[in-house]
């Protein structure tokens, strides 16, 4: 039976306009509410708040670190016509997660190079603003260095080619990052160093998300029972806690 929490996580993201399924939602949540470490949770592409709410409910529930919700809210490539931080805004108060909300209006590399100054940790990085490799790959240098021993890092859409790159060649390959799980599109890891049985789990991962990529790329194409059976049977459930 779904916990309450999740219940109610979920009738909330419902009601915002955004790609997260209620799973993810639900993994969000957890991960800002139990995630180990010290720090910030930064959110890099909020759109309308769908994500940020997920994150901000979290860490809400256990009193603790505050979300910095970076996001032009211009869209990608000005794609999103007037812009969407009026409808970020109204969302983050609607759900009364307003004060555990810093928006930081800019773009991720503006973001970064006011982060750099201070240099504050960070506990839960989520990546999701443009898919390209390129930009991807740049938020993950750009943002992956402030994250602390223990802490976590999440990307969606990881079947886009941009994350699936970034994703296999700087968490999968590297060597600093263990309990690597995905939940639906959701890929998320723990910095820390694998153990053996780690590494080879890590390359089981590799070969499934070869496998898996075009299927998941190719979902509007299919029968939903069809990727219903792809995320059921070879895409982990929510975990029960972090650690």
């Amino acid at each position: 039976m779904m916990k309450k929490e999740y219940r109610f996580v979920i009738s909330k993201a419902q009601k915002i306009e955004g790609m997260l399924t209620d799973k993810e939602a639900c993994l969000l949540y957890l991960l800002a509410k139990e995630g180990s470490g010290k720090g910030a949770i930064v959110e890099i592409g909020s759109y309308k708040g769908k994500s940020t709410v997920c994150l901000a409910l979290g860490t809400k529930k256990a009193s603790r670190e505050k979300v910095y919700a970076v996001d032009w809210h211009k869209g990608w490539k000005n794609a999103v016509g007037g812009g969407t931080l009026p409808d970020f805004k109204r969302n983050i108060r609607k759900f009364g997660v307003y004060r555990y909300v810093i928006p930081m209006v800019m773009k991720s590399e503006e973001a970064a190079r006011t982060w750099t100054k201070k240099k504050m940790p960070i506990r839960l990085l989520w990546i999701d603003g443009s898919h390209d490799y390129k930009d991807v790959r740049k938020d993950f240098l750009l943002w992956s260095q402030y994250l602390v021993e223990g802490g976590v890092i999440a990307f969606h859409d990881t079947f886009w080619n941009g994350p699936y790159k970034v994703i296999n060649e700087y968490i999968l390959k590297s060597g600093k990052f263990s309990k690597i799980s995905a939940v639906d599109y959701t890929v998320f890891a723990i910095k820390s160093k694998p153990n053996n049985m780690e590494k080879l789990k890590n390359i089981k991962t590799l070969f499934l998300r070869s496998i898996l990529k075009y299927p998941m790329r190719a979902e509007h194409l299919q029968p939903r029972f069809i990727n219903k059976f792809i995320k059921d049977v070879f895409l982990n459930d929510l975990p029960e806690k972090i650690k």
